[in-house]
């Protein structure tokens, strides 16, 4: 599903309880292992995050959240792989 056919909100952890990113909030996309990650940057402090959301039953949605930069959270985002399960 490309994003901008997404107007559900995908889960993620923001200190001080749990949030959500919605379409709204993207602000960018990047390239990463092979897929799609939406950028997004939390206000009021120094957080970016990549969220690749699941494509369908087989995978995860996966973020990964930091105070890196996108280049630097998109090379660790680039580390990353399918975790066996079993």
């Amino acid at each position: 599903m490309a994003w901008g056919a997404v107007t559900d909100r995908v889960p993620a952890y923001g200190s001080g309880g749990w949030g959500s990113y919605s379409i709204d909030d993207l602000i960018g996309e990047v390239q990463a292992a092979g897929k799609t990650w939406g950028t997004y940057v939390r206000s009021g402090k120094v957080q970016n995050s990549l969220v690749h959301r699941a494509q369908g039953p087989a995978e995860l949605t996966t973020i990964v959240t930091g105070t890196g930069t996108f280049e630097e959270l998109t090379a660790f985002a680039e580390t990353l792989g399918p975790v066996p399960t079993g």
